[in-house]
C-alpha cells in the first residue's frame, strides 16, 4: 500500500517551513478522487479548527488522504513512473473552493542525463497543471468568474502548445494570478460582512409618507456599501485583465520562438536530406540505366537547380527570422509536429519552384534573350524562384497571361505580344 507524508498545505496556500509528515495510510477509496474532494476535506479541517475546544487533528488527517488519493489518481496509466504532487495551493476560508499547483515529475531518469546535467547541456523540467473549484465563491463576482475561465483556457492552451520551460513560467504565473483572485474575494467577503447595516442602529420607526425610515436608512446604506465595492472590484478587474493580456502575450511570444526552432531543425536537418537523398539516387540509377549521362551540361544544370532552389528557401527562412522588422509568423497551436511537417517540406517546395523556373525561362513565354541563358543565369534563376515565393507567382502569373494572349491572339489572327518581342530582341544589332 502506498503512503505519502502528512499535509504542509497551509490554509491560506504554501508550506509550513520546516514542517515535516509523519508517514499515513493512503486507504483505498470507491471511485476517482477529484479536486472538489480536496477542496471539501480541506474546508472541513478548516472549520473543525476554528471551532472552540475542538481537535482538528481528525479533519487534518482526512484531508491527507484526500490529497494523497487525488495525487495518485492524477497519473494515468501510462505515467506510472511519475510522480504528483501539490507544490502549491490557496484555499479559501469562505467555502469549499481552492486552486492548486501540481507538479508532476519523471521519477525514471536515463543514466546519461544527470551526466548532461551536470555538464550544464540538460535540466529536467517537469510539467505543471492547475487545478481549481471556486464555483461556490464566485457567484456574486461574475466578472471574476469569467477571469479565472480566461485563465483555464490559456492553460489549456499553454498544456498542449508550450514546451518545457516556458509552460512551467505560463502555469506558475496563472496560479499566482488565480490565488490573487481568490484572495481578493475572500478579502471582499470580510469588506461585506463589515459594511452590513446593523440593526440597531436603524431607530426611529416613523412613516413619512408611507415610507418607513428604517427601511430608507437601510437602503441608502446597502447602496453605499455597494458602490464602494462595484468600484473597487472594477479596478482590480481591470489589474487582471492587464496581467492576463501580458501572460498571454508571452504566451504566444514563447510559442512562436518554439514554432521558429521546430521549423528550422526540421527544414535543415529533415528536409535538406529529404531534397537531396531523391536526387543523388534518380541520378546514380538513371546513370547506372544509361538513360543519362552525368557530364552531359543540361544534366548537371537540371541537378544543379534542385540544389539552387532548396538552398534559396532555406536561406529566405533564415534571413526572415533573423530580420526585427520582418516577421516570420507561424501558427505554433499547430504543434510541433505540425510545424515540423512545414519544415520539411519547405526545402522541397524550393527544389520544385527552381525546376519550373529555370525550365521557364529557356522557353518563349518569358522573353530573354538566348546569349543570356548560361548555366550561372539559370542557377542563380533557380535560387531566386526558391527564395521568393512571391517572384515565383509573378514569373508563373507572367508566363499564364503570355499564354492566354497567344490563345486569343490565335484567334484573331493577331500575332502574340510574345512573339513580336522575342523577335524585335532577335532582330536588334548587338
Amino acid at each position: 500500500m502506498a503512503t505519502r507524508a502528512e499535509s504542509t498545505i497551509e490554509h491560506n496556500g504554501g508550506t509550513r517551513s520546516g514542517e515535516t509528515r509523519p508517514e499515513q495510510a493512503v486507504e483505498t477509496s470507491v471511485g476517482r478522487t477529484t479536486f472538489s474532494d480536496v477542496a471539501r476535506a480541506h474546508y472541513h479541517w478548516d472549520v473543525e479548527e476554528g471551532k472552540p475546544g475542538a481537535s482538528p487533528e481528525q479533519a487534518r488527517g482526512e484531508f491527507d488522504r484526500t490529497l494523497a488519493r487525488f495525487e495518485q489518481d492524477l497519473l494515468e496509466q501510462d505515467e506510472q513512473d511519475h510522480r504528483a504532487r501539490i507544490v502549491e495551493a490557496y484555499w479559501c476560508r469562505k467555502r469549499a473552493s481552492g486552486v492548486a499547483l501540481v507538479e508532476v515529475r519523471e521519477t525514471n531518469v536515463a543514466r546519461f542525463r544527470p551526466a548532461l546535467r551536470r555538464l550544464r547541456l540538460w535540466w529536467p523540467v517537469p510539467e505543471y497543471r492547475v487545478y481549481r473549484e471556486t464555483d461556490w465563491v464566485t457567484d456574486d463576482f461574475p466578472r471574476l468568474a469569467h477571469l479565472l475561465h480566461t485563465c483555464d483556457v490559456l492553460e489549456m492552451k499553454t498544456r498542449w502548445s508550450l514546451e518545457s520551460n516556458h509552460a512551467a513560467v505560463v502555469m506558475s504565473w496563472l496560479m499566482a494570478v488565480e490565488a490573487r483572485i481568490l484572495g481578493f474575494i475572500d478579502s471582499q467577503w470580510r469588506v461585506r460582512t463589515a459594511e452590513e447595516p446593523s440593526p440597531g442602529l436603524l431607530v426611529a420607526p416613523e412613516r413619512v409618507e408611507r415610507v418607513t425610515l428604517v427601511a430608507d436608512l437601510r437602503r441608502k446604506q446597502l447602496e453605499a456599501a455597494q458602490t464602494g465595492t462595484v468600484s473597487e472590484v472594477d479596478a482590480f478587474h481591470g489589474e487582471i485583465l492587464a496581467e492576463l493580456t501580458r501572460i498571454e502575450d508571452y504566451y504566444h511570444q514563447a510559442g512562436m520562438n518554439r514554432a521558429r526552432l521546430h521549423y528550422a531543425t526540421a527544414m535543415l536537418i529533415l528536409g535538406v536530406p529529404l531534397v537531396a537523398i531523391p536526387a543523388l539516387a534518380s541520378a546514380v540509377l538513371l546513370a547506372l540505366l544509361g538513360l543519362v549521362d552525368l557530364d552531359d551540361l543540361q544534366v548537371r544544370q537540371f541537378y544543379a537547380c534542385i540544389a539552387a532552389g532548396a538552398a534559396g528557401a532555406i536561406f529566405s527562412v533564415l534571413l526572415r527570422m533573423a530580420r526585427k522588422g520582418e516577421r516570420f509568423v507561424l501558427d505554433h497551436e499547430l504543434g510541433a509536429h505540425g510545424v515540423r511537417v512545414l519544415g520539411l517540406l519547405r526545402p522541397l517546395v524550393g527544389a520544385v519552384s527552381g525546376i519550373v523556373v529555370s525550365l521557364l525561362v529557356q522557353t518563349s513565354l518569358v522573353p530573354v534573350d538566348q546569349d543570356d541563358l548560361t548555366i550561372n543565369f539559370i542557377v542563380v534563376v533557380a535560387f531566386l524562384a526558391g527564395f521568393s515565393e512571391r517572384w515565383t507567382k509573378v514569373v508563373l502569373d507572367g508566363a499564364m497571361r503570355t499564354i492566354s494572349d497567344e490563345d486569343s491572339a490565335g484567334g484573331t489572327g493577331t500575332p502574340a505580344t510574345a512573339d513580336r518581342t522575342r523577335t524585335t530582341t532577335a532582330a536588334t544589332p548587338t
